[in-house]
């Protein structure tokens, strides 16, 4: 089961909690999270390819960054953990159908905490 939730979120504005997202939406997010973390390449790569190309992804933006978000801040990242979120970012900084500029600061900042912590 993938954590959603947290009280500090370093977020410039805290996205509202998850599950009061539509359940369509919800259930998104949460399999969302589940692919980029998944051992199955098959699975990640539908994740990596939904965000580098689609116009979904913008429904649950502040929700995933926030999940990626903790689990940088929770310490649970592993070398290949670092690789796989930075091909996140670099999906979601890709995809043109996606508007960026708020979330912009805090992409480039964890990216940024990733890099120097690795």
């Amino acid at each position: 089961e993938v954590s959603l939730t947290s009280e500090n979120c370093p977020l410039e504005s805290k996205p509202s909690d998850p599950r009061s997202l539509p359940p369509t939406v919800y259930r998104y997010l949460t399999t969302m999270c589940s692919q980029i973390y998944s051992k199955n390449n098959e699975l990640r790569e539908e994740a990596l390819s939904e965000l580098r190309t689609s116009r979904r992804p913008s429904l649950i933006l502040p929700y995933l960054l926030h999940f990626i978000d903790l689990r940088i801040r929770d310490n649970v990242l592993l070398s290949g953990n670092i690789i796989q979120l930075l091909m996140v970012y670099k999906c979601i900084l890709k995809n043109e159908a996606i508007y960026l500029d708020p979330f912009i600061p805090n992409l480039l900042d964890e990216c940024y905490s990733m890099c120097c912590d690795w």
